[in-house]
């Protein structure tokens, strides 16, 4: 655990302990849960561990108690979880196996490893745009808590809260960082019109020395939009519920 709070360590070796650590942490927990509750469903055990995990993990990067390595480390860790656990279901044949799901914890896996050794290469005003980026979308991840109860506690109110969660991170609190974000590149690079596609196209051209960071920043503007149009839906499911309560 030193390596995690240790600002002199390596940023690989952070990344690699932190990610073995958390893969550990995870498996072992699916096994205590399964040993413990043996009539549970793989698919309640699998919340349950969402929960434990993105929890405190959401206690730590919104303390600023690590960097960046670690808190990609961090999601490494459940990411692989995730990915080992999809390949054994295939090796199974089991019913619970999704093709979508083990091409996403590839997707995630694959890029997790390729980011943390494209960061090291970067100049340290790209760096700290990456930083800015991942201090404003991991804690999205709050709203995934209340998805997991969502799941386990299904009814009105579990739905009113994932609901309220999912506007106040991915909405609310996303959107607030990602315009601040936005203002502040308009402001450095002069940039005095309203957001148009010229203006946005200047921003993406200028937003950091190397393409990649050019694509982790045009990553984030689409999952703004994605959370957007997320949202609606959640929005418009919810009020669906409660009209139906209502009736």
């Amino acid at each position: 655990m030193k390596v995690l709070f240790d600002e002199e360590a390596d940023d690989t070796t952070r990344f690699l302990h932190v990610s073995a650590a958390i893969l550990g942490t995870v498996a072992g927990g699916d096994l205590i849960l399964k040993a413990a509750f043996p009539t549970w469903a793989r698919r309640k055990r699998a919340e349950w561990l969402g929960i434990a995990f993105f929890l405190p993990f959401n206690v730590v990067i919104r303390k600023k108690w690590t960097t960046i390595a670690a808190y990609a480390g961090m999601l490494m860790g459940y990411e692989s979880f995730e990915l080992v656990k999809q390949v054994v279901l295939k090796l199974a044949g089991s019913e619970d196996y999704s093709l979508s799901l083990l091409i996403h914890h590839i997707v995630c896996v694959g890029m997790g490893a390729v980011s943390i050794k494209v960061y090291k290469t970067l100049s340290p005003s790209d760096q700290e745009v990456w930083r800015r980026m991942c201090d404003s979308m991991i804690p999205m991840t709050l709203s995934n808590i209340f998805l997991n109860l969502r799941f386990l506690y299904p009814g009105l109110k579990s739905d009113f809260i994932f609901a309220m969660s999912f506007l106040i991170c991915r909405w609310w609190e996303q959107g607030r960082l990602y315009s601040s974000f936005v203002r502040e590149r308009m402001s450095t690079l002069g940039v005095t019109s309203p957001i148009t596609p010229q203006s946005f196209q200047t921003i993406f051209q200028n937003v950091g020395e190397s393409s990649t960071t050019r694509i982790i920043f045009g990553s984030w503007s689409v999952l703004c939009v994605l959370n957007l149009i997320w949202g609606t839906r959640v929005l418009r499911g919810s009020l669906k519920t409660l009209a139906a309560a209502a009736n």
